[in-house]
């Protein structure tokens, strides 16, 4: 038995051959309470159905940075998003899950109510239960927000990284920055970065801010000032669902090597040439601030990625059903050489918190790392509560299952 929100996982962890599908699809209705800015939303919604109505009374929630995920799936496993720079992760902002139990127990989770299975949700939420209602803190959001998109062929990507590092690390909570190897389009028979910039606030400060990346010479660039929930939008048709794909992430301790950079691009582009098909794939690189995120400690959620870092996730995308397990050992194999990388580094790092982290992000991970992996310090006590709340199991069918 598995239970499908968006069906956006790329693991098969919402779907079942010949098992049951719990499909939440049709639970979508949003409630905003533009007096405590709080924002429930069913478990079947998008966060495009979460935008929309905030947005009707000036208010935002962190939510992703792609607005057709199911807001069940990104939330549970922790939530990075536009706004996570200033606000924290979607867990930092949640309020309140109703939840079905193993034993059909209807439960609230909150910090007031059924406390450690309130921590467990934030974070491994997929192995406790069916989560049928979520209640986040809203953030009023009354301006518009400016973006940019710009394309860069491969001799800037040493400058451009340069640029993303010190952006990262200057940012005050308004900007994140998202870049990923690409093919260059039309004929999609070169390869560059693309780079997102997203700023929550006037255009020029943005434009002031940003003039490290802006001052590169691009192959193209489109400024857009709009509402948050078409910015959170812009990158829905990159990402766009029936096409075959998968996802593995990790990190690397910021700031970010740009002769890394260079070694991963030169990868990129082998994987490429070889495979035609997979023009679709990206290598995605995260720049949100993590100054907000690491203001809460490790322990505090189930989730333990927080840290000083460079998430990334390499992406192939193809349509060859043939062209299958090339495309999935691709992402293996990088994340397993970055991965490698990663944990030499650790334990160099100057803090606690990162020192802590296990530089993975579930909702990244199409092949499974492991439980112990996944949550590091966190999971002895998840593995107890596991044992309290689904001691059979039930649902155990998704990756990295605490039994």
């Amino acid at each position: 038995m598995v239970v499908c929100c968006g069906g956006h996982s790329t693991s098969g962890s919402s779907s079942s051959y010949g098992g049951l599908v719990i499909d939440l699809s049709k639970l979508r209705h949003v409630t905003v309470d533009p007096n405590q800015r709080t924002v429930t939303a069913q478990g079947g919604c998008l966060w495009k159905d979460v935008d929309d109505e905030a947005a009707k009374y000036n208010l935002a929630c962190v939510g992703g940075t792609v607005s057709h995920t199911g807001v069940g799936g990104l939330t549970l496993g922790g939530g990075y998003g536009y706004l996570t720079s200033k606000y924290g992760l979607v867990i930092d902002n949640l309020l309140e899950v109703e939840m079905v139990l193993a034993d059909g127990r209807i439960v609230t989770a909150s910090k007031t109510e059924n406390q450690d299975l309130f921590w467990a949700i934030r974070g491994a939420g997929q192995n406790f239960g069916v989560a049928t209602s979520f209640t986040y803190q809203a953030h009023v959001q009354n301006t518009s927000v400016w973006t940019s998109i710009l394309l860069f062929d491969k001799q800037q990507i040493s400058n451009v990284i340069n640029a993303a590092n010190y952006l990262q690390e200057a940012g005050d909570g308004t900007s994140t920055v998202l870049a990923a190897f690409c093919a260059v389009p039309p004929e999609c028979k070169e390869y560059g970065m693309l780079v997102v910039l997203f700023y929550n606030g006037a255009s020029q400060d943005a434009e002031t801010f940003f003039q490290p990346m802006l001052s590169l010479t691009s192959l193209s660039r489109e400024d857009t000032v709009a509402s948050y929930p078409t910015a959170n939008a812009l990158l829905n048709q990159a990402v766009e669902p029936g096409h075959r794909r998968a996802l593995k992430g990790s990190a690397t301790l910021a700031p970010l090597d740009p002769e890394l950079a260079e070694e991963m691009f030169s990868d990129f582009e082998k994987f490429m040439q070889d495979v035609p098909d997979a023009k679709l794939s990206l290598v995605i690189f995260e720049y949100f601030s993590f100054k907000k995120i690491n203001s809460v400690p490790q322990t505090a959620t189930a989730f333990a990625n927080r840290g000083a870092l460079v998430p990334f996730v390499f992406a192939p995308g193809w349509n060859d059903e043939g062209n299958d397990a090339i495309c999935r050992k691709w992402a293996g194999e990088m994340y397993a050489k970055l991965r490698a990388r990663l944990m030499e580094n650790i334990s160099e790092s100057k803090d606690e918190i990162t020192r802590q982290g296990v530089g993975e992000y579930i909702n990244h991970d199409s092949f499974g790392v492991g439980a112990k992996a996944a949550y590091g310090v966190n999971y002895e006590r998840l593995f107890a509560l596991k044992k309290k709340y689904d001691p059979g199991n039930v649902f155990g069918h998704g990756l990295n299952s605490l039994i």
